[in-house]
């Protein structure tokens, strides 16, 4: 593929399209519009912010196994608090759970940590990932600088699949020769075994090699 001399030609796998299988994607980089409060400010009203955030997640993961998510808030921590934490919900088919208690250090760009959960014992399903919220804690001199902040509608900030397993595919090499066609095999492998049948969707996409004159495009 990609020479006509004879040579070694290494193919990557020429782009395959559609190759996870049921799994969502568990990474998910955006906004939400939250209302933030001072609980111990009396002079303080109810202050409506926008606020990026990323959660980075597995795309699947084994049931009742613990896994990680990577989780930021782009809320600064004023220099006069104690710090700041992140709550996170956990919503699937065998109930809602909660986690956080992030820790992030005064004077911090973002609120920044790992927030981590137990996957349900599904056999197959979803979970969706939720901000319950985040805040900020004054020192015992600054109490005022306390400020909790709430999403002003709940949404899910990420999706990961649970008893899905992954597909993954190897790279393959052929000599490609002056004549005639030869087959390129793929390894395809499951992350874990499936309880049910797997379908992968591919189509090829050029790279080195040219469809039509170095391979049969699919």
């Amino acid at each position: 593929m990609g020479r006509r001399d004879g040579a070694l030609v290494a193919a990557t796998l020429i782009a395959f399209a559609g190759l996870v299988v049921a799994a969502p994607t568990g990474a998910t980089t955006s906004s939400i519009a939250v209302t933030c409060v001072r609980p111990n400010d009396p002079s303080s009203t109810p202050t409506p912010r926008t606020v990026a955030y990323s959660v980075h997640a597995p795309d699947s993961v084994a049931p009742g196994a613990q896994y990680a998510l990577d989780t930021d808030i782009g809320y600064a921590v004023p220099t006069d608090a104690v710090g700041g934490g992140i709550a996170l919900w956990q919503a699937s088919e065998g109930g809602l759970s909660l986690g956080g208690d992030v820790t992030a250090a005064a004077g911090a760009p973002s609120i920044h940590g790992i927030v981590t959960f137990p996957a349900p014992n599904l056999g197959g399903g979803v979970v969706e990932i939720g901000l319950v919220g985040f805040a900020v804690t004054g020192a015992r001199s600054q109490p005022d600088v306390t400020e909790r902040c709430t999403p002003d509608a709940p949404s899910a900030v990420a999706r990961i699949g649970v008893g899905v397993p992954l597909v993954s595919i190897g790279d393959a090499a052929v000599v490609e020769g002056s004549s005639g066609t030869r087959a390129l095999e793929f390894a395809v492998s499951l992350s874990r075994p499936a309880a049910t049948p797997v379908t992968v969707a591919f189509d090829t996409e050029d790279g080195t090699a040219t469809a039509g004159s170095d391979y049969v495009a699919q």
